[in-house]
């Protein structure tokens, strides 16, 4: 493959009067040619570069995106992606250090329609999994699932809502029966809690299938973080660096 390299300097602007067919055509075209461009580039550090496209939670404004084309840059005359989740281009071989290429999430779809395409061929992850934070204590850092399982499905999941509400009626079920389980065996009733008459009837436990009967739908994935952080397009929770922290992630 030959390696695709970006021009250190930007092409002159130019500006023109006539918004004909014509224009929109040629327009249209350069559009094109960007994305057919940028596209070849991420494919290049893909397979020669040993990178990894990863979903990141996005901790400030201050990476840019590195897309020519972004929509975001032209809306509001910067590339600071303010976004609570953005995509990392990075290196993953270890042979020496690479400086991390930003996207936005909407730009990456714009280069690639169909993101779950990288997901199937391992091209594209979630960055998370555990955190060493001493040595006495690690965390678990999770997505939502809505995103989990976007990425398990290759591009396909469910509604966010159907989550939370399996989440919140399972939640309640685990709180009833730990509660029940406490009062058994402080009371002594002796065996099972579950046969115990003393006790009472354990509810039964909310079974995922009952809350997703069918198969996970394809969506576009800056769909799904922007339900998941409660925001009509993932791009516009842009403004201040206030109102990005103010956007709390959901997680499960």
């Amino acid at each position: 493959m030959t390696s695709q390299k970006r021009p250190a300097t930007l092409l002159p602007e130019t500006y023109i009067d006539d918004h004909s067919d014509e224009t929109n055509t040629e327009w249209e075209k350069i559009t094109q040619d960007s994305v057919v461009f940028e596209r070849e580039c991420i494919e290049d550090d893909l397979t020669e570069q040993k990178r990894v496209i990863l979903l990141q939670e996005n901790p400030s404004s201050r990476s840019h995106c590195r897309y020519w084309s972004c929509v975001p840059t032209k809306l509001n005359g910067e590339p600071n992606i303010r976004s609570a989740f953005r995509f990392n281009l990075k290196d993953v071989s270890g042979r020496y250090y690479e400086p991390n290429q930003y996207y936005h999430v909407s730009c990456l779809e714009q280069i690639y329609p169909d993101l779950g395409a990288l997901v199937e061929r391992g091209a594209m992850k979630m960055e998370g999994g555990v955190n060493h934070l001493n040595s006495a204590s690690w965390k678990l850092s999770r997505f939502h699932n809505a995103i989990e399982d976007w990425f398990r499905y290759n591009g396909r999941t469910f509604e966010v809502k159907a989550y939370d509400r399996f989440q919140r009626e399972h939640a309640n079920w685990d709180r009833k029966a730990s509660t029940m389980e406490i009062k058994h065996q402080l009371n002594t009733h002796g065996g099972s809690s579950k046969n115990c008459e003393k006790c009472g009837e354990i509810p039964d436990e909310p079974l995922r299938r009952d809350y997703f009967p069918e198969e996970p739908r394809s969506k576009l994935l800056s769909e799904v973080l922007a339900s998941v952080i409660g925001v009509p397009n993932l791009d516009e929770v842009d403004g201040s660096l206030n109102t990005h922290c103010g956007k709390k992630i959901r997680r499960r």
